[in-house]
């Protein structure tokens, strides 16, 4: 029997000089077997009381947690509520919300790391912007903005499996995400979720350039939108202060 080497694509090398002929030949394959996670899936429902709200409201979101086996969760469960813009989800989705996938990952070859960088990293806060409020409206001016609505670590259910959860709205028009993550006993998680829609009945948009200089003539448009089904007679009443000048003395 004669000595030969194998290598991929099972062709068959000669032996020379630079082949070791004590080299064994061998192969391996790779069979994945997936297990099905519905035992320890929960059926999580979010049920807000509307789609769309207006600024500064509150929207009053029903969740309801459910066993594989179609139970209702147990009196006492405490679940994960949030609230988040859907604007900052579409730069950096949260994958940390899927406790299942999480939990029950599909284990690969390879190796991970990890850094604590983002932990030593300044942070800043773009919550109130433009305080003290300016303009001369009666109203008061738009200033909240934050990205997070609500967190809630801890929202018990009652005896059905359910809770219900107020969400106070901000003055940003978008749409926000909320979520529930839920976890029955050491093996059963289940996370769901809803999208809601903050607006205004009326909405004014400015047309200004964004840049003018000294001397700059430019036209001043706005925009009046009507964000509901029905019909609005507006009146637009423009004002502006009178324009002053300030002179210097030279000496």
């Amino acid at each position: 029997m004669s000595a030969c080497v194998w290598y991929e694509g099972c062709q068959y090398q000669t032996p020379t000089l630079l082949v070791d002929l004590s080299k064994p030949a061998f192969r391996y394959g790779l069979a994945s077997i997936k297990v099905g996670t519905a035992s320890h899936k929960l059926a999580v429902s979010v049920t807000p009381d509307a789609k769309s709200y207006t600024v500064r409201s509150k929207a009053h979101v029903k969740v309801k947690i459910a066993l594989p086996g179609g139970k209702s969760a147990p009196a006492g469960t405490q679940i994960a509520v949030a609230a988040v813009d859907e604007a900052l989800l579409e730069l950096m989705p949260n994958q940390s919300w899927d406790v299942l996938d999480a939990k029950l990952q599909q284990r690969a070859y390879g190796v991970e790391t990890a850094t604590a960088q983002m932990e030593i990293v300044g942070r800043r806060h773009f919550g109130r912007k433009a305080v003290p409020a300016g303009g001369g409206g009666h109203s008061a001016m738009r200033e909240l903005f934050d990205t997070l609505l609500l967190w809630n670590p801890r929202v018990t259910l009652d005896a059905n499996g359910e809770a219900s959860v107020d969400v106070p709205l901000n003055d940003a028009l978008t749409r926000f995400r909320i979520v529930a993550i839920a976890a029955v006993g050491a093996g059963q998680f289940g996370t769901g979720s809803t999208s809601i829609q903050s607006t205004q009945d009326l909405q004014l948009i400015s047309g200004l350039p964004p840049l003018v200089r000294v001397g700059d003539a430019f036209r001043a448009p706005f925009t009046l939108r009507n964000t509901t089904q029905r019909t609005m007679s507006v009146v637009v009443t423009p004002k502006a202060p009178a324009r002053s000048r300030s002179t210097r003395a030279r000496s």
